[in-house]
């Protein structure tokens, strides 16, 4: 790791500048150009440096392997990337799906775990599959205890319960 120890504030402001013109002067005589599944190879000018950029997160997050032995060199030319597809690369999360969506909205009702919650949303994926489920039922004694019998947990010897199964009728199927 790399750390610049300044005498003062002066100090601070005049490396900073001039490592601002360095990193400046030193991009300025190249020409940057795209590379990148979505424009055409007509775009990308000569063999000079190349950019990274243009593309969506979500097709980044489908094929991180293939960018990244693209963002190493390409035709013997060190790659630049930008921030934003940086970002996109190495994040680690996932796009959030319905599934994964009401699972976080059942763990805000009150008594219900995140076991609880998986459970639910593994028979019923979506808050429209829970509320059609609970307008099968006839009447509301049924509903209300629709999810008690779900088991959960390594060898699924845990319930769901009555009181977090009237809790999430009370929230999402009661009318």
């Amino acid at each position: 790791m790399f750390v610049k120890v300044t005498r003062n504030f002066e100090d601070t402001i005049q490396y900073l500048t001039d490592m601002t013109t360095r990193i400046t002067s030193m991009f300025k005589v190249n020409f940057l150009s795209y590379l990148s599944p979505l424009f055409p190879p007509s775009l990308a000018q000569d063999e000079t440096l190349f950019v990274l950029s243009g593309l969506p997160a979500e097709q980044v997050a489908k094929d991180v392997r293939a960018v990244r032995e693209r963002m190493t060199h390409v035709h013997g030319k060190r790659v630049y990337v930008t921030m934003d597809l940086y970002s996109a690369i190495n994040t680690k999360t996932k796009p959030t799906t319905i599934k994964d969506m009401f699972t976080k909205q059942l763990l805000c009702v009150k008594g219900v775990g995140r076991d609880a919650a998986v459970s639910v949303t593994e028979k019923f994926p979506t808050m429209h599959s829970l509320i059609k489920a609970y307008a099968d039922e006839p009447n509301d004694a049924l509903r209300q205890m629709l999810l008690a019998d779900l088991s959960y947990g390594r060898i699924k010897r845990r319930k769901v319960g009555a009181a977090a199964s009237q809790a999430i009728f009370q929230v999402f199927g009661a009318s």
